[in-house]
């Protein structure tokens, strides 16, 4: 609720912020103009802001220092707006498995966001992928699947982010499994190609042998 004053400052000052309040590019929420009072918590960011070159309280200065407020307010909406699209952005990215409503998750969402301010919805969902465990899914408690991050991109940069969260043993012991899953998969795609040759081979061995044999008289 909204409490307006009339500030009591000294000598020709009081002429200046009269003349301000009723002229000025003070936004209409914060002023009564007709009766010449002033939003008191709106004058106090005023003084503040004077107060930190020590500014008298002139109509120019406070002329100045109302258009500073004012593009903070503009700056400071459209933070607001910007984290509502990141959360609403966070909303479709999610697994249906993670419990968005859990307070713990809404807990560590905030804590990811407070700590990394211009954070991304991308960046909070490869926090999740990144550290599982610290968070609540439907399905019960997961643990980091560094096989599956692998695959998804296993770029020197990755790696390197992965040895430092999990250690240089457990990215190696991962790596190791797709190389083996790889090796196997190329063995099994070669012995495939080698039955299918082998028996095409044979296919137009017989077919080449009944043709001699009909052409036989």
């Amino acid at each position: 609720m909204p409490f307006f004053i009339s500030p009591n400052v000294s000598g020709s000052e009081q002429q200046e912020v009269e003349a301000f309040i009723k002229k000025g590019p003070v936004p209409e929420d914060f002023v009564r103009r007709d009766y010449g009072l002033i939003d008191s918590a709106y004058w106090q960011r005023l003084v503040i802001l004077l107060g930190r070159t020590k500014a008298r309280a002139t109509y120019d200065n406070l002329v100045i220092a109302s258009l500073i407020l004012l593009e903070e307010d503009r700056a400071s909406a459209r933070e607001v707006a910007r984290k509502q699209q990141v959360f609403a952005d966070v909303e479709a990215l999610l697994d249906p498995d993670f419990n968005k409503g859990d307070e713990h998750n809404v807990k560590g969402a905030q804590a990811f966001f407070n700590q990394s301010p211009t954070a991304t919805a991308q960046d909070f969902i490869n926090d999740i992928n990144l550290h599982p465990d610290r968070y609540h899914f439907y399905s019960g408690p997961k643990q980091p699947n560094i096989v599956a991050m692998l695959h998804q991109d296993a770029s020197p940069a990755r790696r390197q982010e992965l040895v430092r969260i999990y250690g240089q043993a457990a990215v190696d012991a991962a790596w190791n499994s797709i190389t083996q899953r790889f090796g196997k998969g190329l063995n099994e795609a070669e012995s495939r190609l080698r039955r299918e040759g082998l028996k095409k081979a044979s296919e137009q061995a017989s077919r080449g042998q009944c043709g001699s044999e009909s052409a036989s008289p």
